[in-house]
């Protein structure tokens, strides 16, 4: 049956600033123009948008092109951003960031702007990544350099002659240029109100210079078209294409990240859109979408010279339960578990089509055109999965589009959207940080601000002092005589000492300088949510048990319900989230030796962790009835740590949402370790070990504001907080291992986390920015 290509329905996103890019192959591809006058050197701006589709290459984003001692805006080899400031003939001052950008997944806005004559140093140089001006190590040039950009060399974008072609590969929107002018973040992007994620604007520049430029890349005939009105036009050299792939619509691509290839021999080209091999590679390349899809979507892949065409397949693969669903080339079907003959296979050359409805729960495939058939699967959250094989003698290159999208034939009676930010479920939830937020500060001090809201939950941590964890909630009584501490890293009942004096509709202040929350000098961290729905009666689902009271926010996807125990197995409380739980932790709060036991989805209900402890999964009936919960009631076991006759108990229960991912993965056991994809940009990650006994690795990005990050807590001890080795980068769409440490990643080892985050995007709000 024949197929009608036919546009997704318009959506627009929240921003239609930036409409255009360039895609430069990283081969051949850039952009250059020859200055008539010499540039002012020491004074200029270059601002850009960039989603680069490599890492660990030098990356040149605009230089003068002198053969030594280039004036270069560049990404670096170590994916830190570089600036050398040089004046073409023998002097060069180098300015690198400490962060590390390596997201592959989304945009990000990089702004230089230098000043040489600046009387403090520091205000000579100043590199910017999506209006955070950033840390750098260096040297700064002096007051009496005047610096390059002379009319001697030609200006390219996306190529650098200095020492080697260091040539930029990926998507480039927006790029602006200041000759004699130096600019500032908000001429270029602004913080979205609404999202509170940083996006672009047309540039609101007064006056560019002679040599200044603006290329909004929308004149697809002639890409390098200055559109400042200088007609400084840069002359497009190699392969430069244009792209509707953009800061404000976002589109998936195939994802280098996570590193499911058996090693050696695969190349991602084409704006990772395209795995090619070289002939003679019997290696596989298995690669999945950079972000995932919760309704109607469809994928095209263009499949040819296929080499080993038995094993190459595309599929869908659940992201809540990790199960593969797939088509292979030799015409076999795979459903979750094992291959078995379905259809005819592919040739090269062939258009295979798997056309995904996640809601329903059907994954449909065409083959060129022609319709092969439909498979039912669970409904749920899927990332579309590719895996490239390639061939004894031949080479191999498969392209891969998710941005078309396909109308029904006779048989296929739905549109099926495309992949990109603006065609992504729209969100409920537009700003994590009007719901969760995290809070550092120096105790001895009473009131502690910014956090945003009125916040009913408060986890307290001191960073630099060995000290228990305490957790404050407004269920079990916030302000003083109530204030009951609970620790997490502790069997200790619930303890009321008054502890905090008021609350404001920005923080709290406290009565005390107990060293575990407000010792004098020392630094402690907070992490925050608004529960603001007070529920007391009328709850759904006919519990066994009837709650004292729950405090919720459903658009957060986190709820705390207080109750009392009557050691029945199998007694149920309910919640008021609207969708499954699926971490549930719970407290005995009388209890002595009260363990905290905790629910996760990924291990089942027969299963159990403990927060306070290190143990790996236990099993007992006692703990859950071996019973999931529902979107109304949670079942519980008989344990006198779930549910002690009498006693009064405290649960925090949390559902995924637009902010709230649960899930788990296993570990590879290199620095270039799993990604966890999640469609949220993180700002709180606890991930946990579970085959064998390791702690609860707690981090954020407020005590790590930039990648690589390194400072985490556990939540079962009370060391001080450890920096000394890299755990992670945190990404527009997850969170990426960068380490070997067991406790995170061993080779075959099996973790579970829970993560809070901002939403990667959707069609009524912006897009997260790259990291």
């Amino acid at each position: 049956m024949g197929m009608i290509l036919s546009p997704f329905s318009s959506s627009t996103g929240a921003n239609d600033a930036v409409k255009d890019a360039a895609l430069l192959d990283g081969v051949s591809g850039y952009l250059s123009r020859t200055p008539v006058v010499a540039g002012n050197g020491g004074v200029w701006s270059f601002s850009c948008w960039v989603k680069p589709t490599a890492t660990g290459t030098v990356r040149s984003l605009f230089s003068d092109a002198a053969p030594t001692f280039s004036t270069i805006v560049r990404i670096m080899d170590t994916d830190q951003i570089a600036v050398d400031i040089a004046n073409q003939v023998d002097t060069s001052f180098r300015l690198t960031t400490t962060a590390v950008f390596r997201d592959v997944s989304a945009w990000m806005h990089v702004l230089v702007a230098v000043n040489t004559s600046a009387a403090t140093a520091a205000d000579r140089v100043k590199i910017y990544v999506n209006g955070d001006l950033q840390s750098v190590t260096g040297t700064y040039p002096t007051t009496a350099f005047g610096g390059g950009l002379s009319a001697s060399y030609p200006w390219t974008i996306g190529y650098n002659h200095s020492a080697a072609p260091y040539d930029y590969t990926g998507y480039i929107a927006a790029a602006v240029f200041t000759d004699g002018h130096t600019l500032t973040p908000t001429i270029f992007g602004k913080t979205d109100p609404v999202s509170g994620n940083w996006t672009p604007k047309k540039p609101n520049v007064a006056a560019y210079g002679a040599n200044g430029f603006y290329l909004n890349f929308k004149n697809g005939g002639a890409l390098g078209a200055d559109v400042s009105g200088n007609g400084n036009n840069f002359i497009a050299t190699g392969i430069v294409t244009q792209s509707t792939d953009t800061p404000t619509n976002n589109h998936a691509v195939l994802n280098p990240a996570t590193n499911l290839s058996k090693a050696g021999g695969f190349f991602y080209r084409n704006g990772n859109r395209t795995v090619v091999t070289a002939p003679a590679n019997t290696n596989y390349c298995r690669t999945e979408s950079t972000f995932y899809f919760s309704g109607l979507t469809g994928c095209r892949a263009t499949i040819t010279h296929i080499g080993q065409a038995t094993s190459t397949f595309v599929g869908v693969r659940n992201v809540d339960t990790g199960t593969l669903y797939a088509f292979r080339a030799d015409g076999q079907w795979f459903d979750g578990a094992a291959w078995s003959v379905w259809a005819g296979g592919w040739i090269d050359g062939d258009v295979i089509v798997p056309l995904c409805d996640p809601v329903s729960g059907e994954l449909t495939f065409i083959r060129s055109g022609v319709g092969v058939g439909a498979k039912t699967i669970p409904p749920g959250n899927y990332i579309f999965v590719f895996n490239a094989v390639g061939g004894v003698s031949t080479g191999g290159q498969w392209d891969v589009d998710f941005n078309d999208a396909y109308v029904g034939t006779t048989y296929l009676s739905k549109t099926y959207g495309v992949l990109t930010t603006n065609g992504l479920t729209p969100v409920t939830g537009k700003n994590v940080h009007d719901h969760f937020n995290t809070v550092a500060y120096t105790g001895g001090v009473p009131t502690i601000t910014g956090v945003g809201f009125r916040p009913d939950f408060m986890w307290v941590k001191s960073r630099s002092l060995i000290s228990n964890h305490v957790l404050f909630d407004s269920v079990r009584g916030l302000i003083a005589p109530a204030s009951g501490e609970i620790y997490p890293n502790l069997t200790n009942v619930e303890a009321a000492t008054g502890a905090i004096s008021s609350m404001s509709g920005d923080g709290w202040a406290y009565n005390l300088t107990d060293a575990n929350y407000n010792g004098i000098g020392d630094t402690y961290v907070a992490w925050c949510a608004k529960l603001p729905n007070i529920v007391t009666s009328g709850w759904a689902g006919s519990p066994t048990i009837t709650p004292t009271e729950e405090r919720c926010n459903p658009t957060l996807g986190m709820s705390i319900v207080s109750y009392t125990g009557n050691a029945t197995l199998g007694a149920t409380i309910p919640h008021s989230l609207g969708k499954k739980p699926a971490v549930v932790i719970v407290k005995n709060r009388v209890l002595g030796i009260g363990q905290w036991m905790v629910y996760h989805r990924s291990l089942g209900a027969t299963n159990y962790l403990l927060l306070q402890d290190t143990y790996a999964t236990l099993s007992s009936v006692s703990a859950w009835n071996n019973t999931a919960p529902t979107a109304q009631l949670i079942t519980l076991g008989n344990f006198d740590h779930v549910n002690a006759a009498g006693s009064p108990m405290i649960a925090y229960i949390f559902a995924e949402s637009d902010f709230i991912k649960v899930g788990g993965y296993t570990g590879n056991g290199l620095a270039d370790g799993p990604f966890v994809n999640a469609n949220i940009s993180p700002v709180w990650t606890m991930t946990k070990r579970t085959d064998v006994a390791d702690g609860w690795y707690i981090q954020d990005d407020v005590r790590a504001p930039a990648n690589p990050r390194s400072a985490y807590l556990r939540a079962d001890a009370t060391a001080v907080e450890d920096t000394s080795a890299v755990l992670t980068d945190f990404t527009a769409t997850g969170v990426k291992t960068r380490t070997t440490l067991a406790a995170t990643n061993a080779l075959g080892g099996t973790y579970v986390y829970l993560m809070i985050g901002q939403p990667l995007g959707g069609r009524n709000t912006t897009e997260a920015v790259g990291r």
